[in-house]
């Protein structure tokens, strides 16, 4: 009787140790979903660059309140406290550029294609490292 126990506890350990190893939660990302995503990535990346501060702190409180209802004193504080990260992502960004412009201005033409080449080929690779994971890289 205790052979009997313990080969039907076995025989459930083993079984539910296979269900423990399927990992996938989420079909996989299709190609033309990845591309989808990636040009709204893209186009947000677009309209932010073209944004204020101000215009970027009201739109992220126009998302939090959607998602959370805020209340007008709640609004206020949310949108000083995204003022200042947009500023200083503005900021940010513009140090961003003007390094790689320095860079660029010290580099030749064949050298600078390298450059893009080898951040086109690292984005790539992140962007299908991601994809195994289901979880959207950011652009550059």
């Amino acid at each position: 009787m205790k052979k009997i126990l313990l080969s039907a506890a076995m025989l459930a350990f083993a079984a539910t140790g296979g269900f423990a190893q399927n990992t996938t939660t989420t079909a996989p990302q299709t190609t033309v979903n990845r591309q989808a995503t990636s040009q709204r990535l893209e186009a947000r990346k677009v309209r932010q660059a073209k944004l204020s501060a101000e215009e970027m702190a009201k739109l992220k409180v126009q998302r939090l309140d959607k998602i959370v209802k805020l209340s007008d004193v709640q609004k206020q504080h949310a949108e000083a406290i995204y003022l200042k990260e947009a500023k200083a992502h503005k900021e940010r960004m513009a140090q961003r550029q003007e390094t790689q412009e320095q860079i660029n201005s010290i580099l030749e033409k064949d050298q600078i294609q390298k450059l893009d080449n080898a951040k086109k080929e690292r984005l790539a690779d992140m962007r299908s490292r991601s994809s195994k994971r289901s979880v959207p890289v950011k652009a550059e």
